[in-house]
């Protein structure tokens, strides 16, 4: 009898490690996940060893997934993936094309919650932290936001985040960078805010430029927003702020911060939110309980570990790309209010440098920025061991709050 070969597609590609493999479909999008022994299958087939019979059975599950094929020669399959360092460096060259930029305005809120403290302690993702202020630092004039505003434009920038503390507590400056980086060719605008302070000149604005309002809150609930802002107010408010940027066609999407003091409200909150607007989509973020935070809720832990749901749909794009780069910090850029240009707007005490001393490419070249967008999972801890790593994504702000190593992980509940 001839010999009978097997081969995956050109689209698929393998991942096999010592605990779980799988198999990357970028044609439909997924993973399949193998075990041990029908891993070693696959190992064979991609070395073309010849198909024996009691693999066929497995292999012909593969063949209907449309996965692979069957040959009837010795095949040659040049694969979509490539793991030349060379070819790789070609497709994704070594350069600072910048896509989105963090700007910070101010490190104050309106707002006093419970958990948050004017330090660089960090227990949740990106959203709204009161920092320390540089107090050997001047804030930048509007002059120096223009210059920054120029310099990224020209590096390919073409989307700004409002962060702070609270942004609109710097209106005037904030509506006017919106304005000036129109002007300058810049498409993109989201501003991360509570929302008390959004009057109707900021909305009409919002609704001209189409900035995008990612709505921070804590509750619905009067009492429990009370306890954990400082500040009584409640649903009415809440739902008449949210209809009010509706009604201006204005894109906003709820962000819950849960904690200790809210986790039993939180499936009531995101219904309640719903029912505001169907077109609400609002998601959960968390008081992460490392290190040592006692305002995280132990309800929501597990969730804070999940890794399989934020899975994404595969493709080749994004699996090169995550096969080269971080997926958050490359083509990122935040910068404070006093000029200094971060990696991450959560990572407050990794200063690249200061735009008040020097032009931003200048800060990028002369830096350890390309440490940290190459920063892939191929060099984060037990991620580079496991084969769902360029599915993934993780926040390194956070992790590295919680280990104290840039390189670590902490949150993900698969054993490796």
């Amino acid at each position: 009898m001839n010999p009978v070969y097997f081969r995956l597609h050109p689209f698929c590609y393998f991942v096999n490690e010592s605990q779980h493999a799988c198999i990357y479909d970028t044609n439909q999008g997924r993973m399949v996940e193998l075990d041990s022994e029908n891993s070693q299958i696959i190992q064979k087939c991609e070395a073309n060893v010849p198909v024996t019979l009691t693999d066929r059975a497995f292999l012909e599950k593969l063949q209907e997934l449309n996965l692979g094929t069957f040959y009837e020669s010795l095949p040659f399959i040049d694969a979509f993936i490539n793991d030349n360092k060379k070819i790789k460096s070609m497709m994704f060259p070594n350069n600072h094309y910048l896509n989105r930029m963090f700007i910070s305005l101010t490190n104050r809120c309106n707002l006093n919650c419970c958990f948050c403290s004017e330090d660089y302690k960090l227990f949740r993702k990106t959203g709204c932290k009161k920092w320390p202020l540089n107090h050997e630092r001047q804030l930048l004039d509007r002059e120096q936001w223009y210059s920054l505003i120029r310099s990224f434009r020209k590096l390919g920038g073409d989307e700004l985040l409002f962060i702070g503390g609270e942004p609109l507590l710097q209106k005037e400056l904030l509506l006017d960078l919106i304005r000036f980086s129109r002007m300058n060719h810049i498409r993109g605008f989201t501003v991360y805010t509570n929302g008390q302070l959004l009057d109707e000149e900021t909305l009409k604005l919002f609704s001209s430029y189409q900035v995008k309002v990612k709505l921070q809150l804590s509750s619905l609930d009067e009492d429990t927003n009370e306890s954990i802002t400082g500040v009584r107010y409640g649903h009415e408010e809440m739902s008449g702020l949210i209809e009010n940027m509706l009604g201006a066609f204005i894109e906003v999407q709820p962000v819950l911060l849960v904690s200790r003091y809210n986790e039993h409200q939180v499936e009531k909150t995101i219904a309640d939110l719903k029912k505001i607007s169907s077109k609400l989509k609002p998601i959960l973020d968390f008081l992460y309980p490392k290190p040592a935070n006692p305002h995280y809720s132990s309800k929501w832990e597990g969730a804070m570990y999940e890794k399989t749901k934020q899975f994404g749909k595969v493709s080749i794009e994004k699996l090169n790309h995550l096969r080269m780069y971080n997926e958050c910090l490359y083509g990122q850029v935040a910068v404070t209010e006093t000029g200094e240009v971060l990696p991450c707007p959560m990572m407050r005490d990794l200063s690249l440098g200061n735009i008040a001393n020097d032009e931003l490419v200048d800060i990028l070249n002369e830096s350890n920025y390309n440490d940290f967008i190459s920063m892939n999972k191929d060099q984060v801890g037990k991620c580079s061991g496991c084969s769902y790593r360029y599915n993934c994504s993780d926040c390194r702000a956070l992790e590295r709050a919680a280990t104290g190593q840039f390189e670590q992980m902490e949150y993900c509940s698969l054993k490796l």
